[in-house]
C-alpha cells in the first residue's frame, strides 16, 4: 500500500469536497427547502432525492444513470444520501406512495423482498421540478458568473466526479 497522502492533505480534501456539496445545495435550496413543484407536499431533501434516484433509473430522455431495473428498499437505502436508517427509508417510499408518486411491488411471487417504482405522476413531478431548478440556477448563474467562468466550473466539476469515480466504494476498514 503507498502512503503518498498525508493527514492533512485529506483532511483538506475531505473539508473542501464537504463544503461544495454544502454551499451549492444552501445556494440552490436556501435554508434546505423545497420549493417548486415539489413543494406542496412537504418532501425533506431525503424524500426528493429518492424521488429523483427512482427516476434516474427510468429515465427515457437521458441515458439512465443507474444500471438497476428493479430497485429494491436496501438498494434504495444505499443510494440516497446521507444514508439513513431502513426505517426512514420506509416512511419516505410510505409518503411517496400515499401521494402517488411511487408504488411498491413484489416480483415471482416473493412477498420478502418489497420493489419501489415511480409512477407516472412521479415522473411528470420530478421532469416539472427538475425543468423550474434548471431554470432556478440558471438565473443564479448569471448573475455570478461569464460564460467563460461557468464553462471552466463544469468541467472542473465533471473531472472531480469521474475522478471521484476511481475511489473505491463500500465499507470504510
Amino acid at each position: 500500500m503507498s502512503y503518498q497522502f498525508d493527514g492533512e492533505f485529506i483532511e483538506k480534501f475531505y473539508t473542501t469536497f464537504t463544503m461544495l456539496a454544502y454551499e451549492s445545495n444552501r445556494r440552490f435550496y436556501p435554508v434546505g427547502e423545497v420549493v417548486g413543484p415539489m413543494d406542496k407536499y412537504k418532501f425533506t431533501r431525503n424524500e426528493v432525492d429518492m424521488l429523483f434516484f427512482l427516476n434516474s433509473c427510468v429515465d427515457k430522455k437521458v441515458q439512465p444513470q443507474y444500471e438497476f431495473k428493479d430497485i429494491d428498499m436496501n438498494i434504495l437505502n444505499q443510494y440516497i444520501p446521507p444514508r439513513v436508517s431502513m426505517a426512514t427509508t420506509y416512511r419516505s417510499v410510505e409518503k411517496l406512495v400515499q401521494y402517488g408518486l411511487a408504488e411498491r411491488y413484489y416480483l415471482n411471487n416473493n412477498r420478502k423482498t418489497v420493489y419501489v417504482r415511480a409512477t407516472e405522476k412521479g415522473i411528470k413531478l420530478k421532469e416539472d421540478h427538475w425543468e423550474f431548478s434548471v431554470q432556478n440556477i440558471k438565473r443564479r448563474f448569471d448573475a455570478a458568473f461569464s460564460r467563460e467562468e461557468g464553462e471552466q466550473m463544469l468541467e472542473t466539476i465533471t473531472k472531480l466526479l469521474e475522478m471521484t469515480k476511481r475511489l473505491p466504494a463500500g465499507k470504510m476498514e
